[in-house]
């Protein structure tokens, strides 16, 4: 079975990432409790693939996309401040820049994961291009001091 998802995900080419964002999530320990206890004698690697299913699943229907919940939390911040003032609607704002400011928070930590994935990846691939060029520009110099 588990090889099975595996395979799985071989064939669609969907890798696990495990996002740094869930552990602020209040769900997250719930997630990973329930899904290693589904099946008691199960084996580790077994409750390992089952915890990554439910935890991209629950990602997938929980948070979503983050960009369109930020935009529409402030679409609904924006309605609520046009409301006459009231207790209702100070409330009604106040909870609302609390879910906004958790919003951004998940996603720039999600940003700041991507770009240092990026910095590794492109690192290795601008080193070998600077030492190249390093490498011509010592070359060209050694070439012009011993004429």
């Amino acid at each position: 079975m588990v090889a099975d998802r595996m395979s799985r995900s071989i064939i669609t080419g969907k890798v696990f990432r495990f996002e740094t964002f869930w552990l602020s999530h209040e769900d997250f320990k719930k997630v990973i409790a329930q899904a290693w206890s589904s099946d008691s004698r199960a084996e580790p690697w077994s409750k390992i693939a089952k915890c990554i299913e439910q935890l991209n699943a629950w990602s997938h229907h929980t948070l979503g996309h983050i960009r369109s919940k930020i935009r529409d939390t402030e679409r609904r911040l924006k309605a609520t401040q046009r409301l006459p003032l009231s207790d209702f609607s100070t409330e009604k704002c106040k909870e609302l820049m609390t879910t906004l400011d958790d919003l951004h928070r998940q996603e720039e930590s999600y940003w700041h994961i991507r770009s240092r994935m990026n910095e590794l990846r492109d690192g290795d691939q601008n080193t070998g291009y600077f030492h190249h060029k390093a490498y011509l520009q010592m070359k060209e110099h050694s070439q012009g001091v011993g004429r």
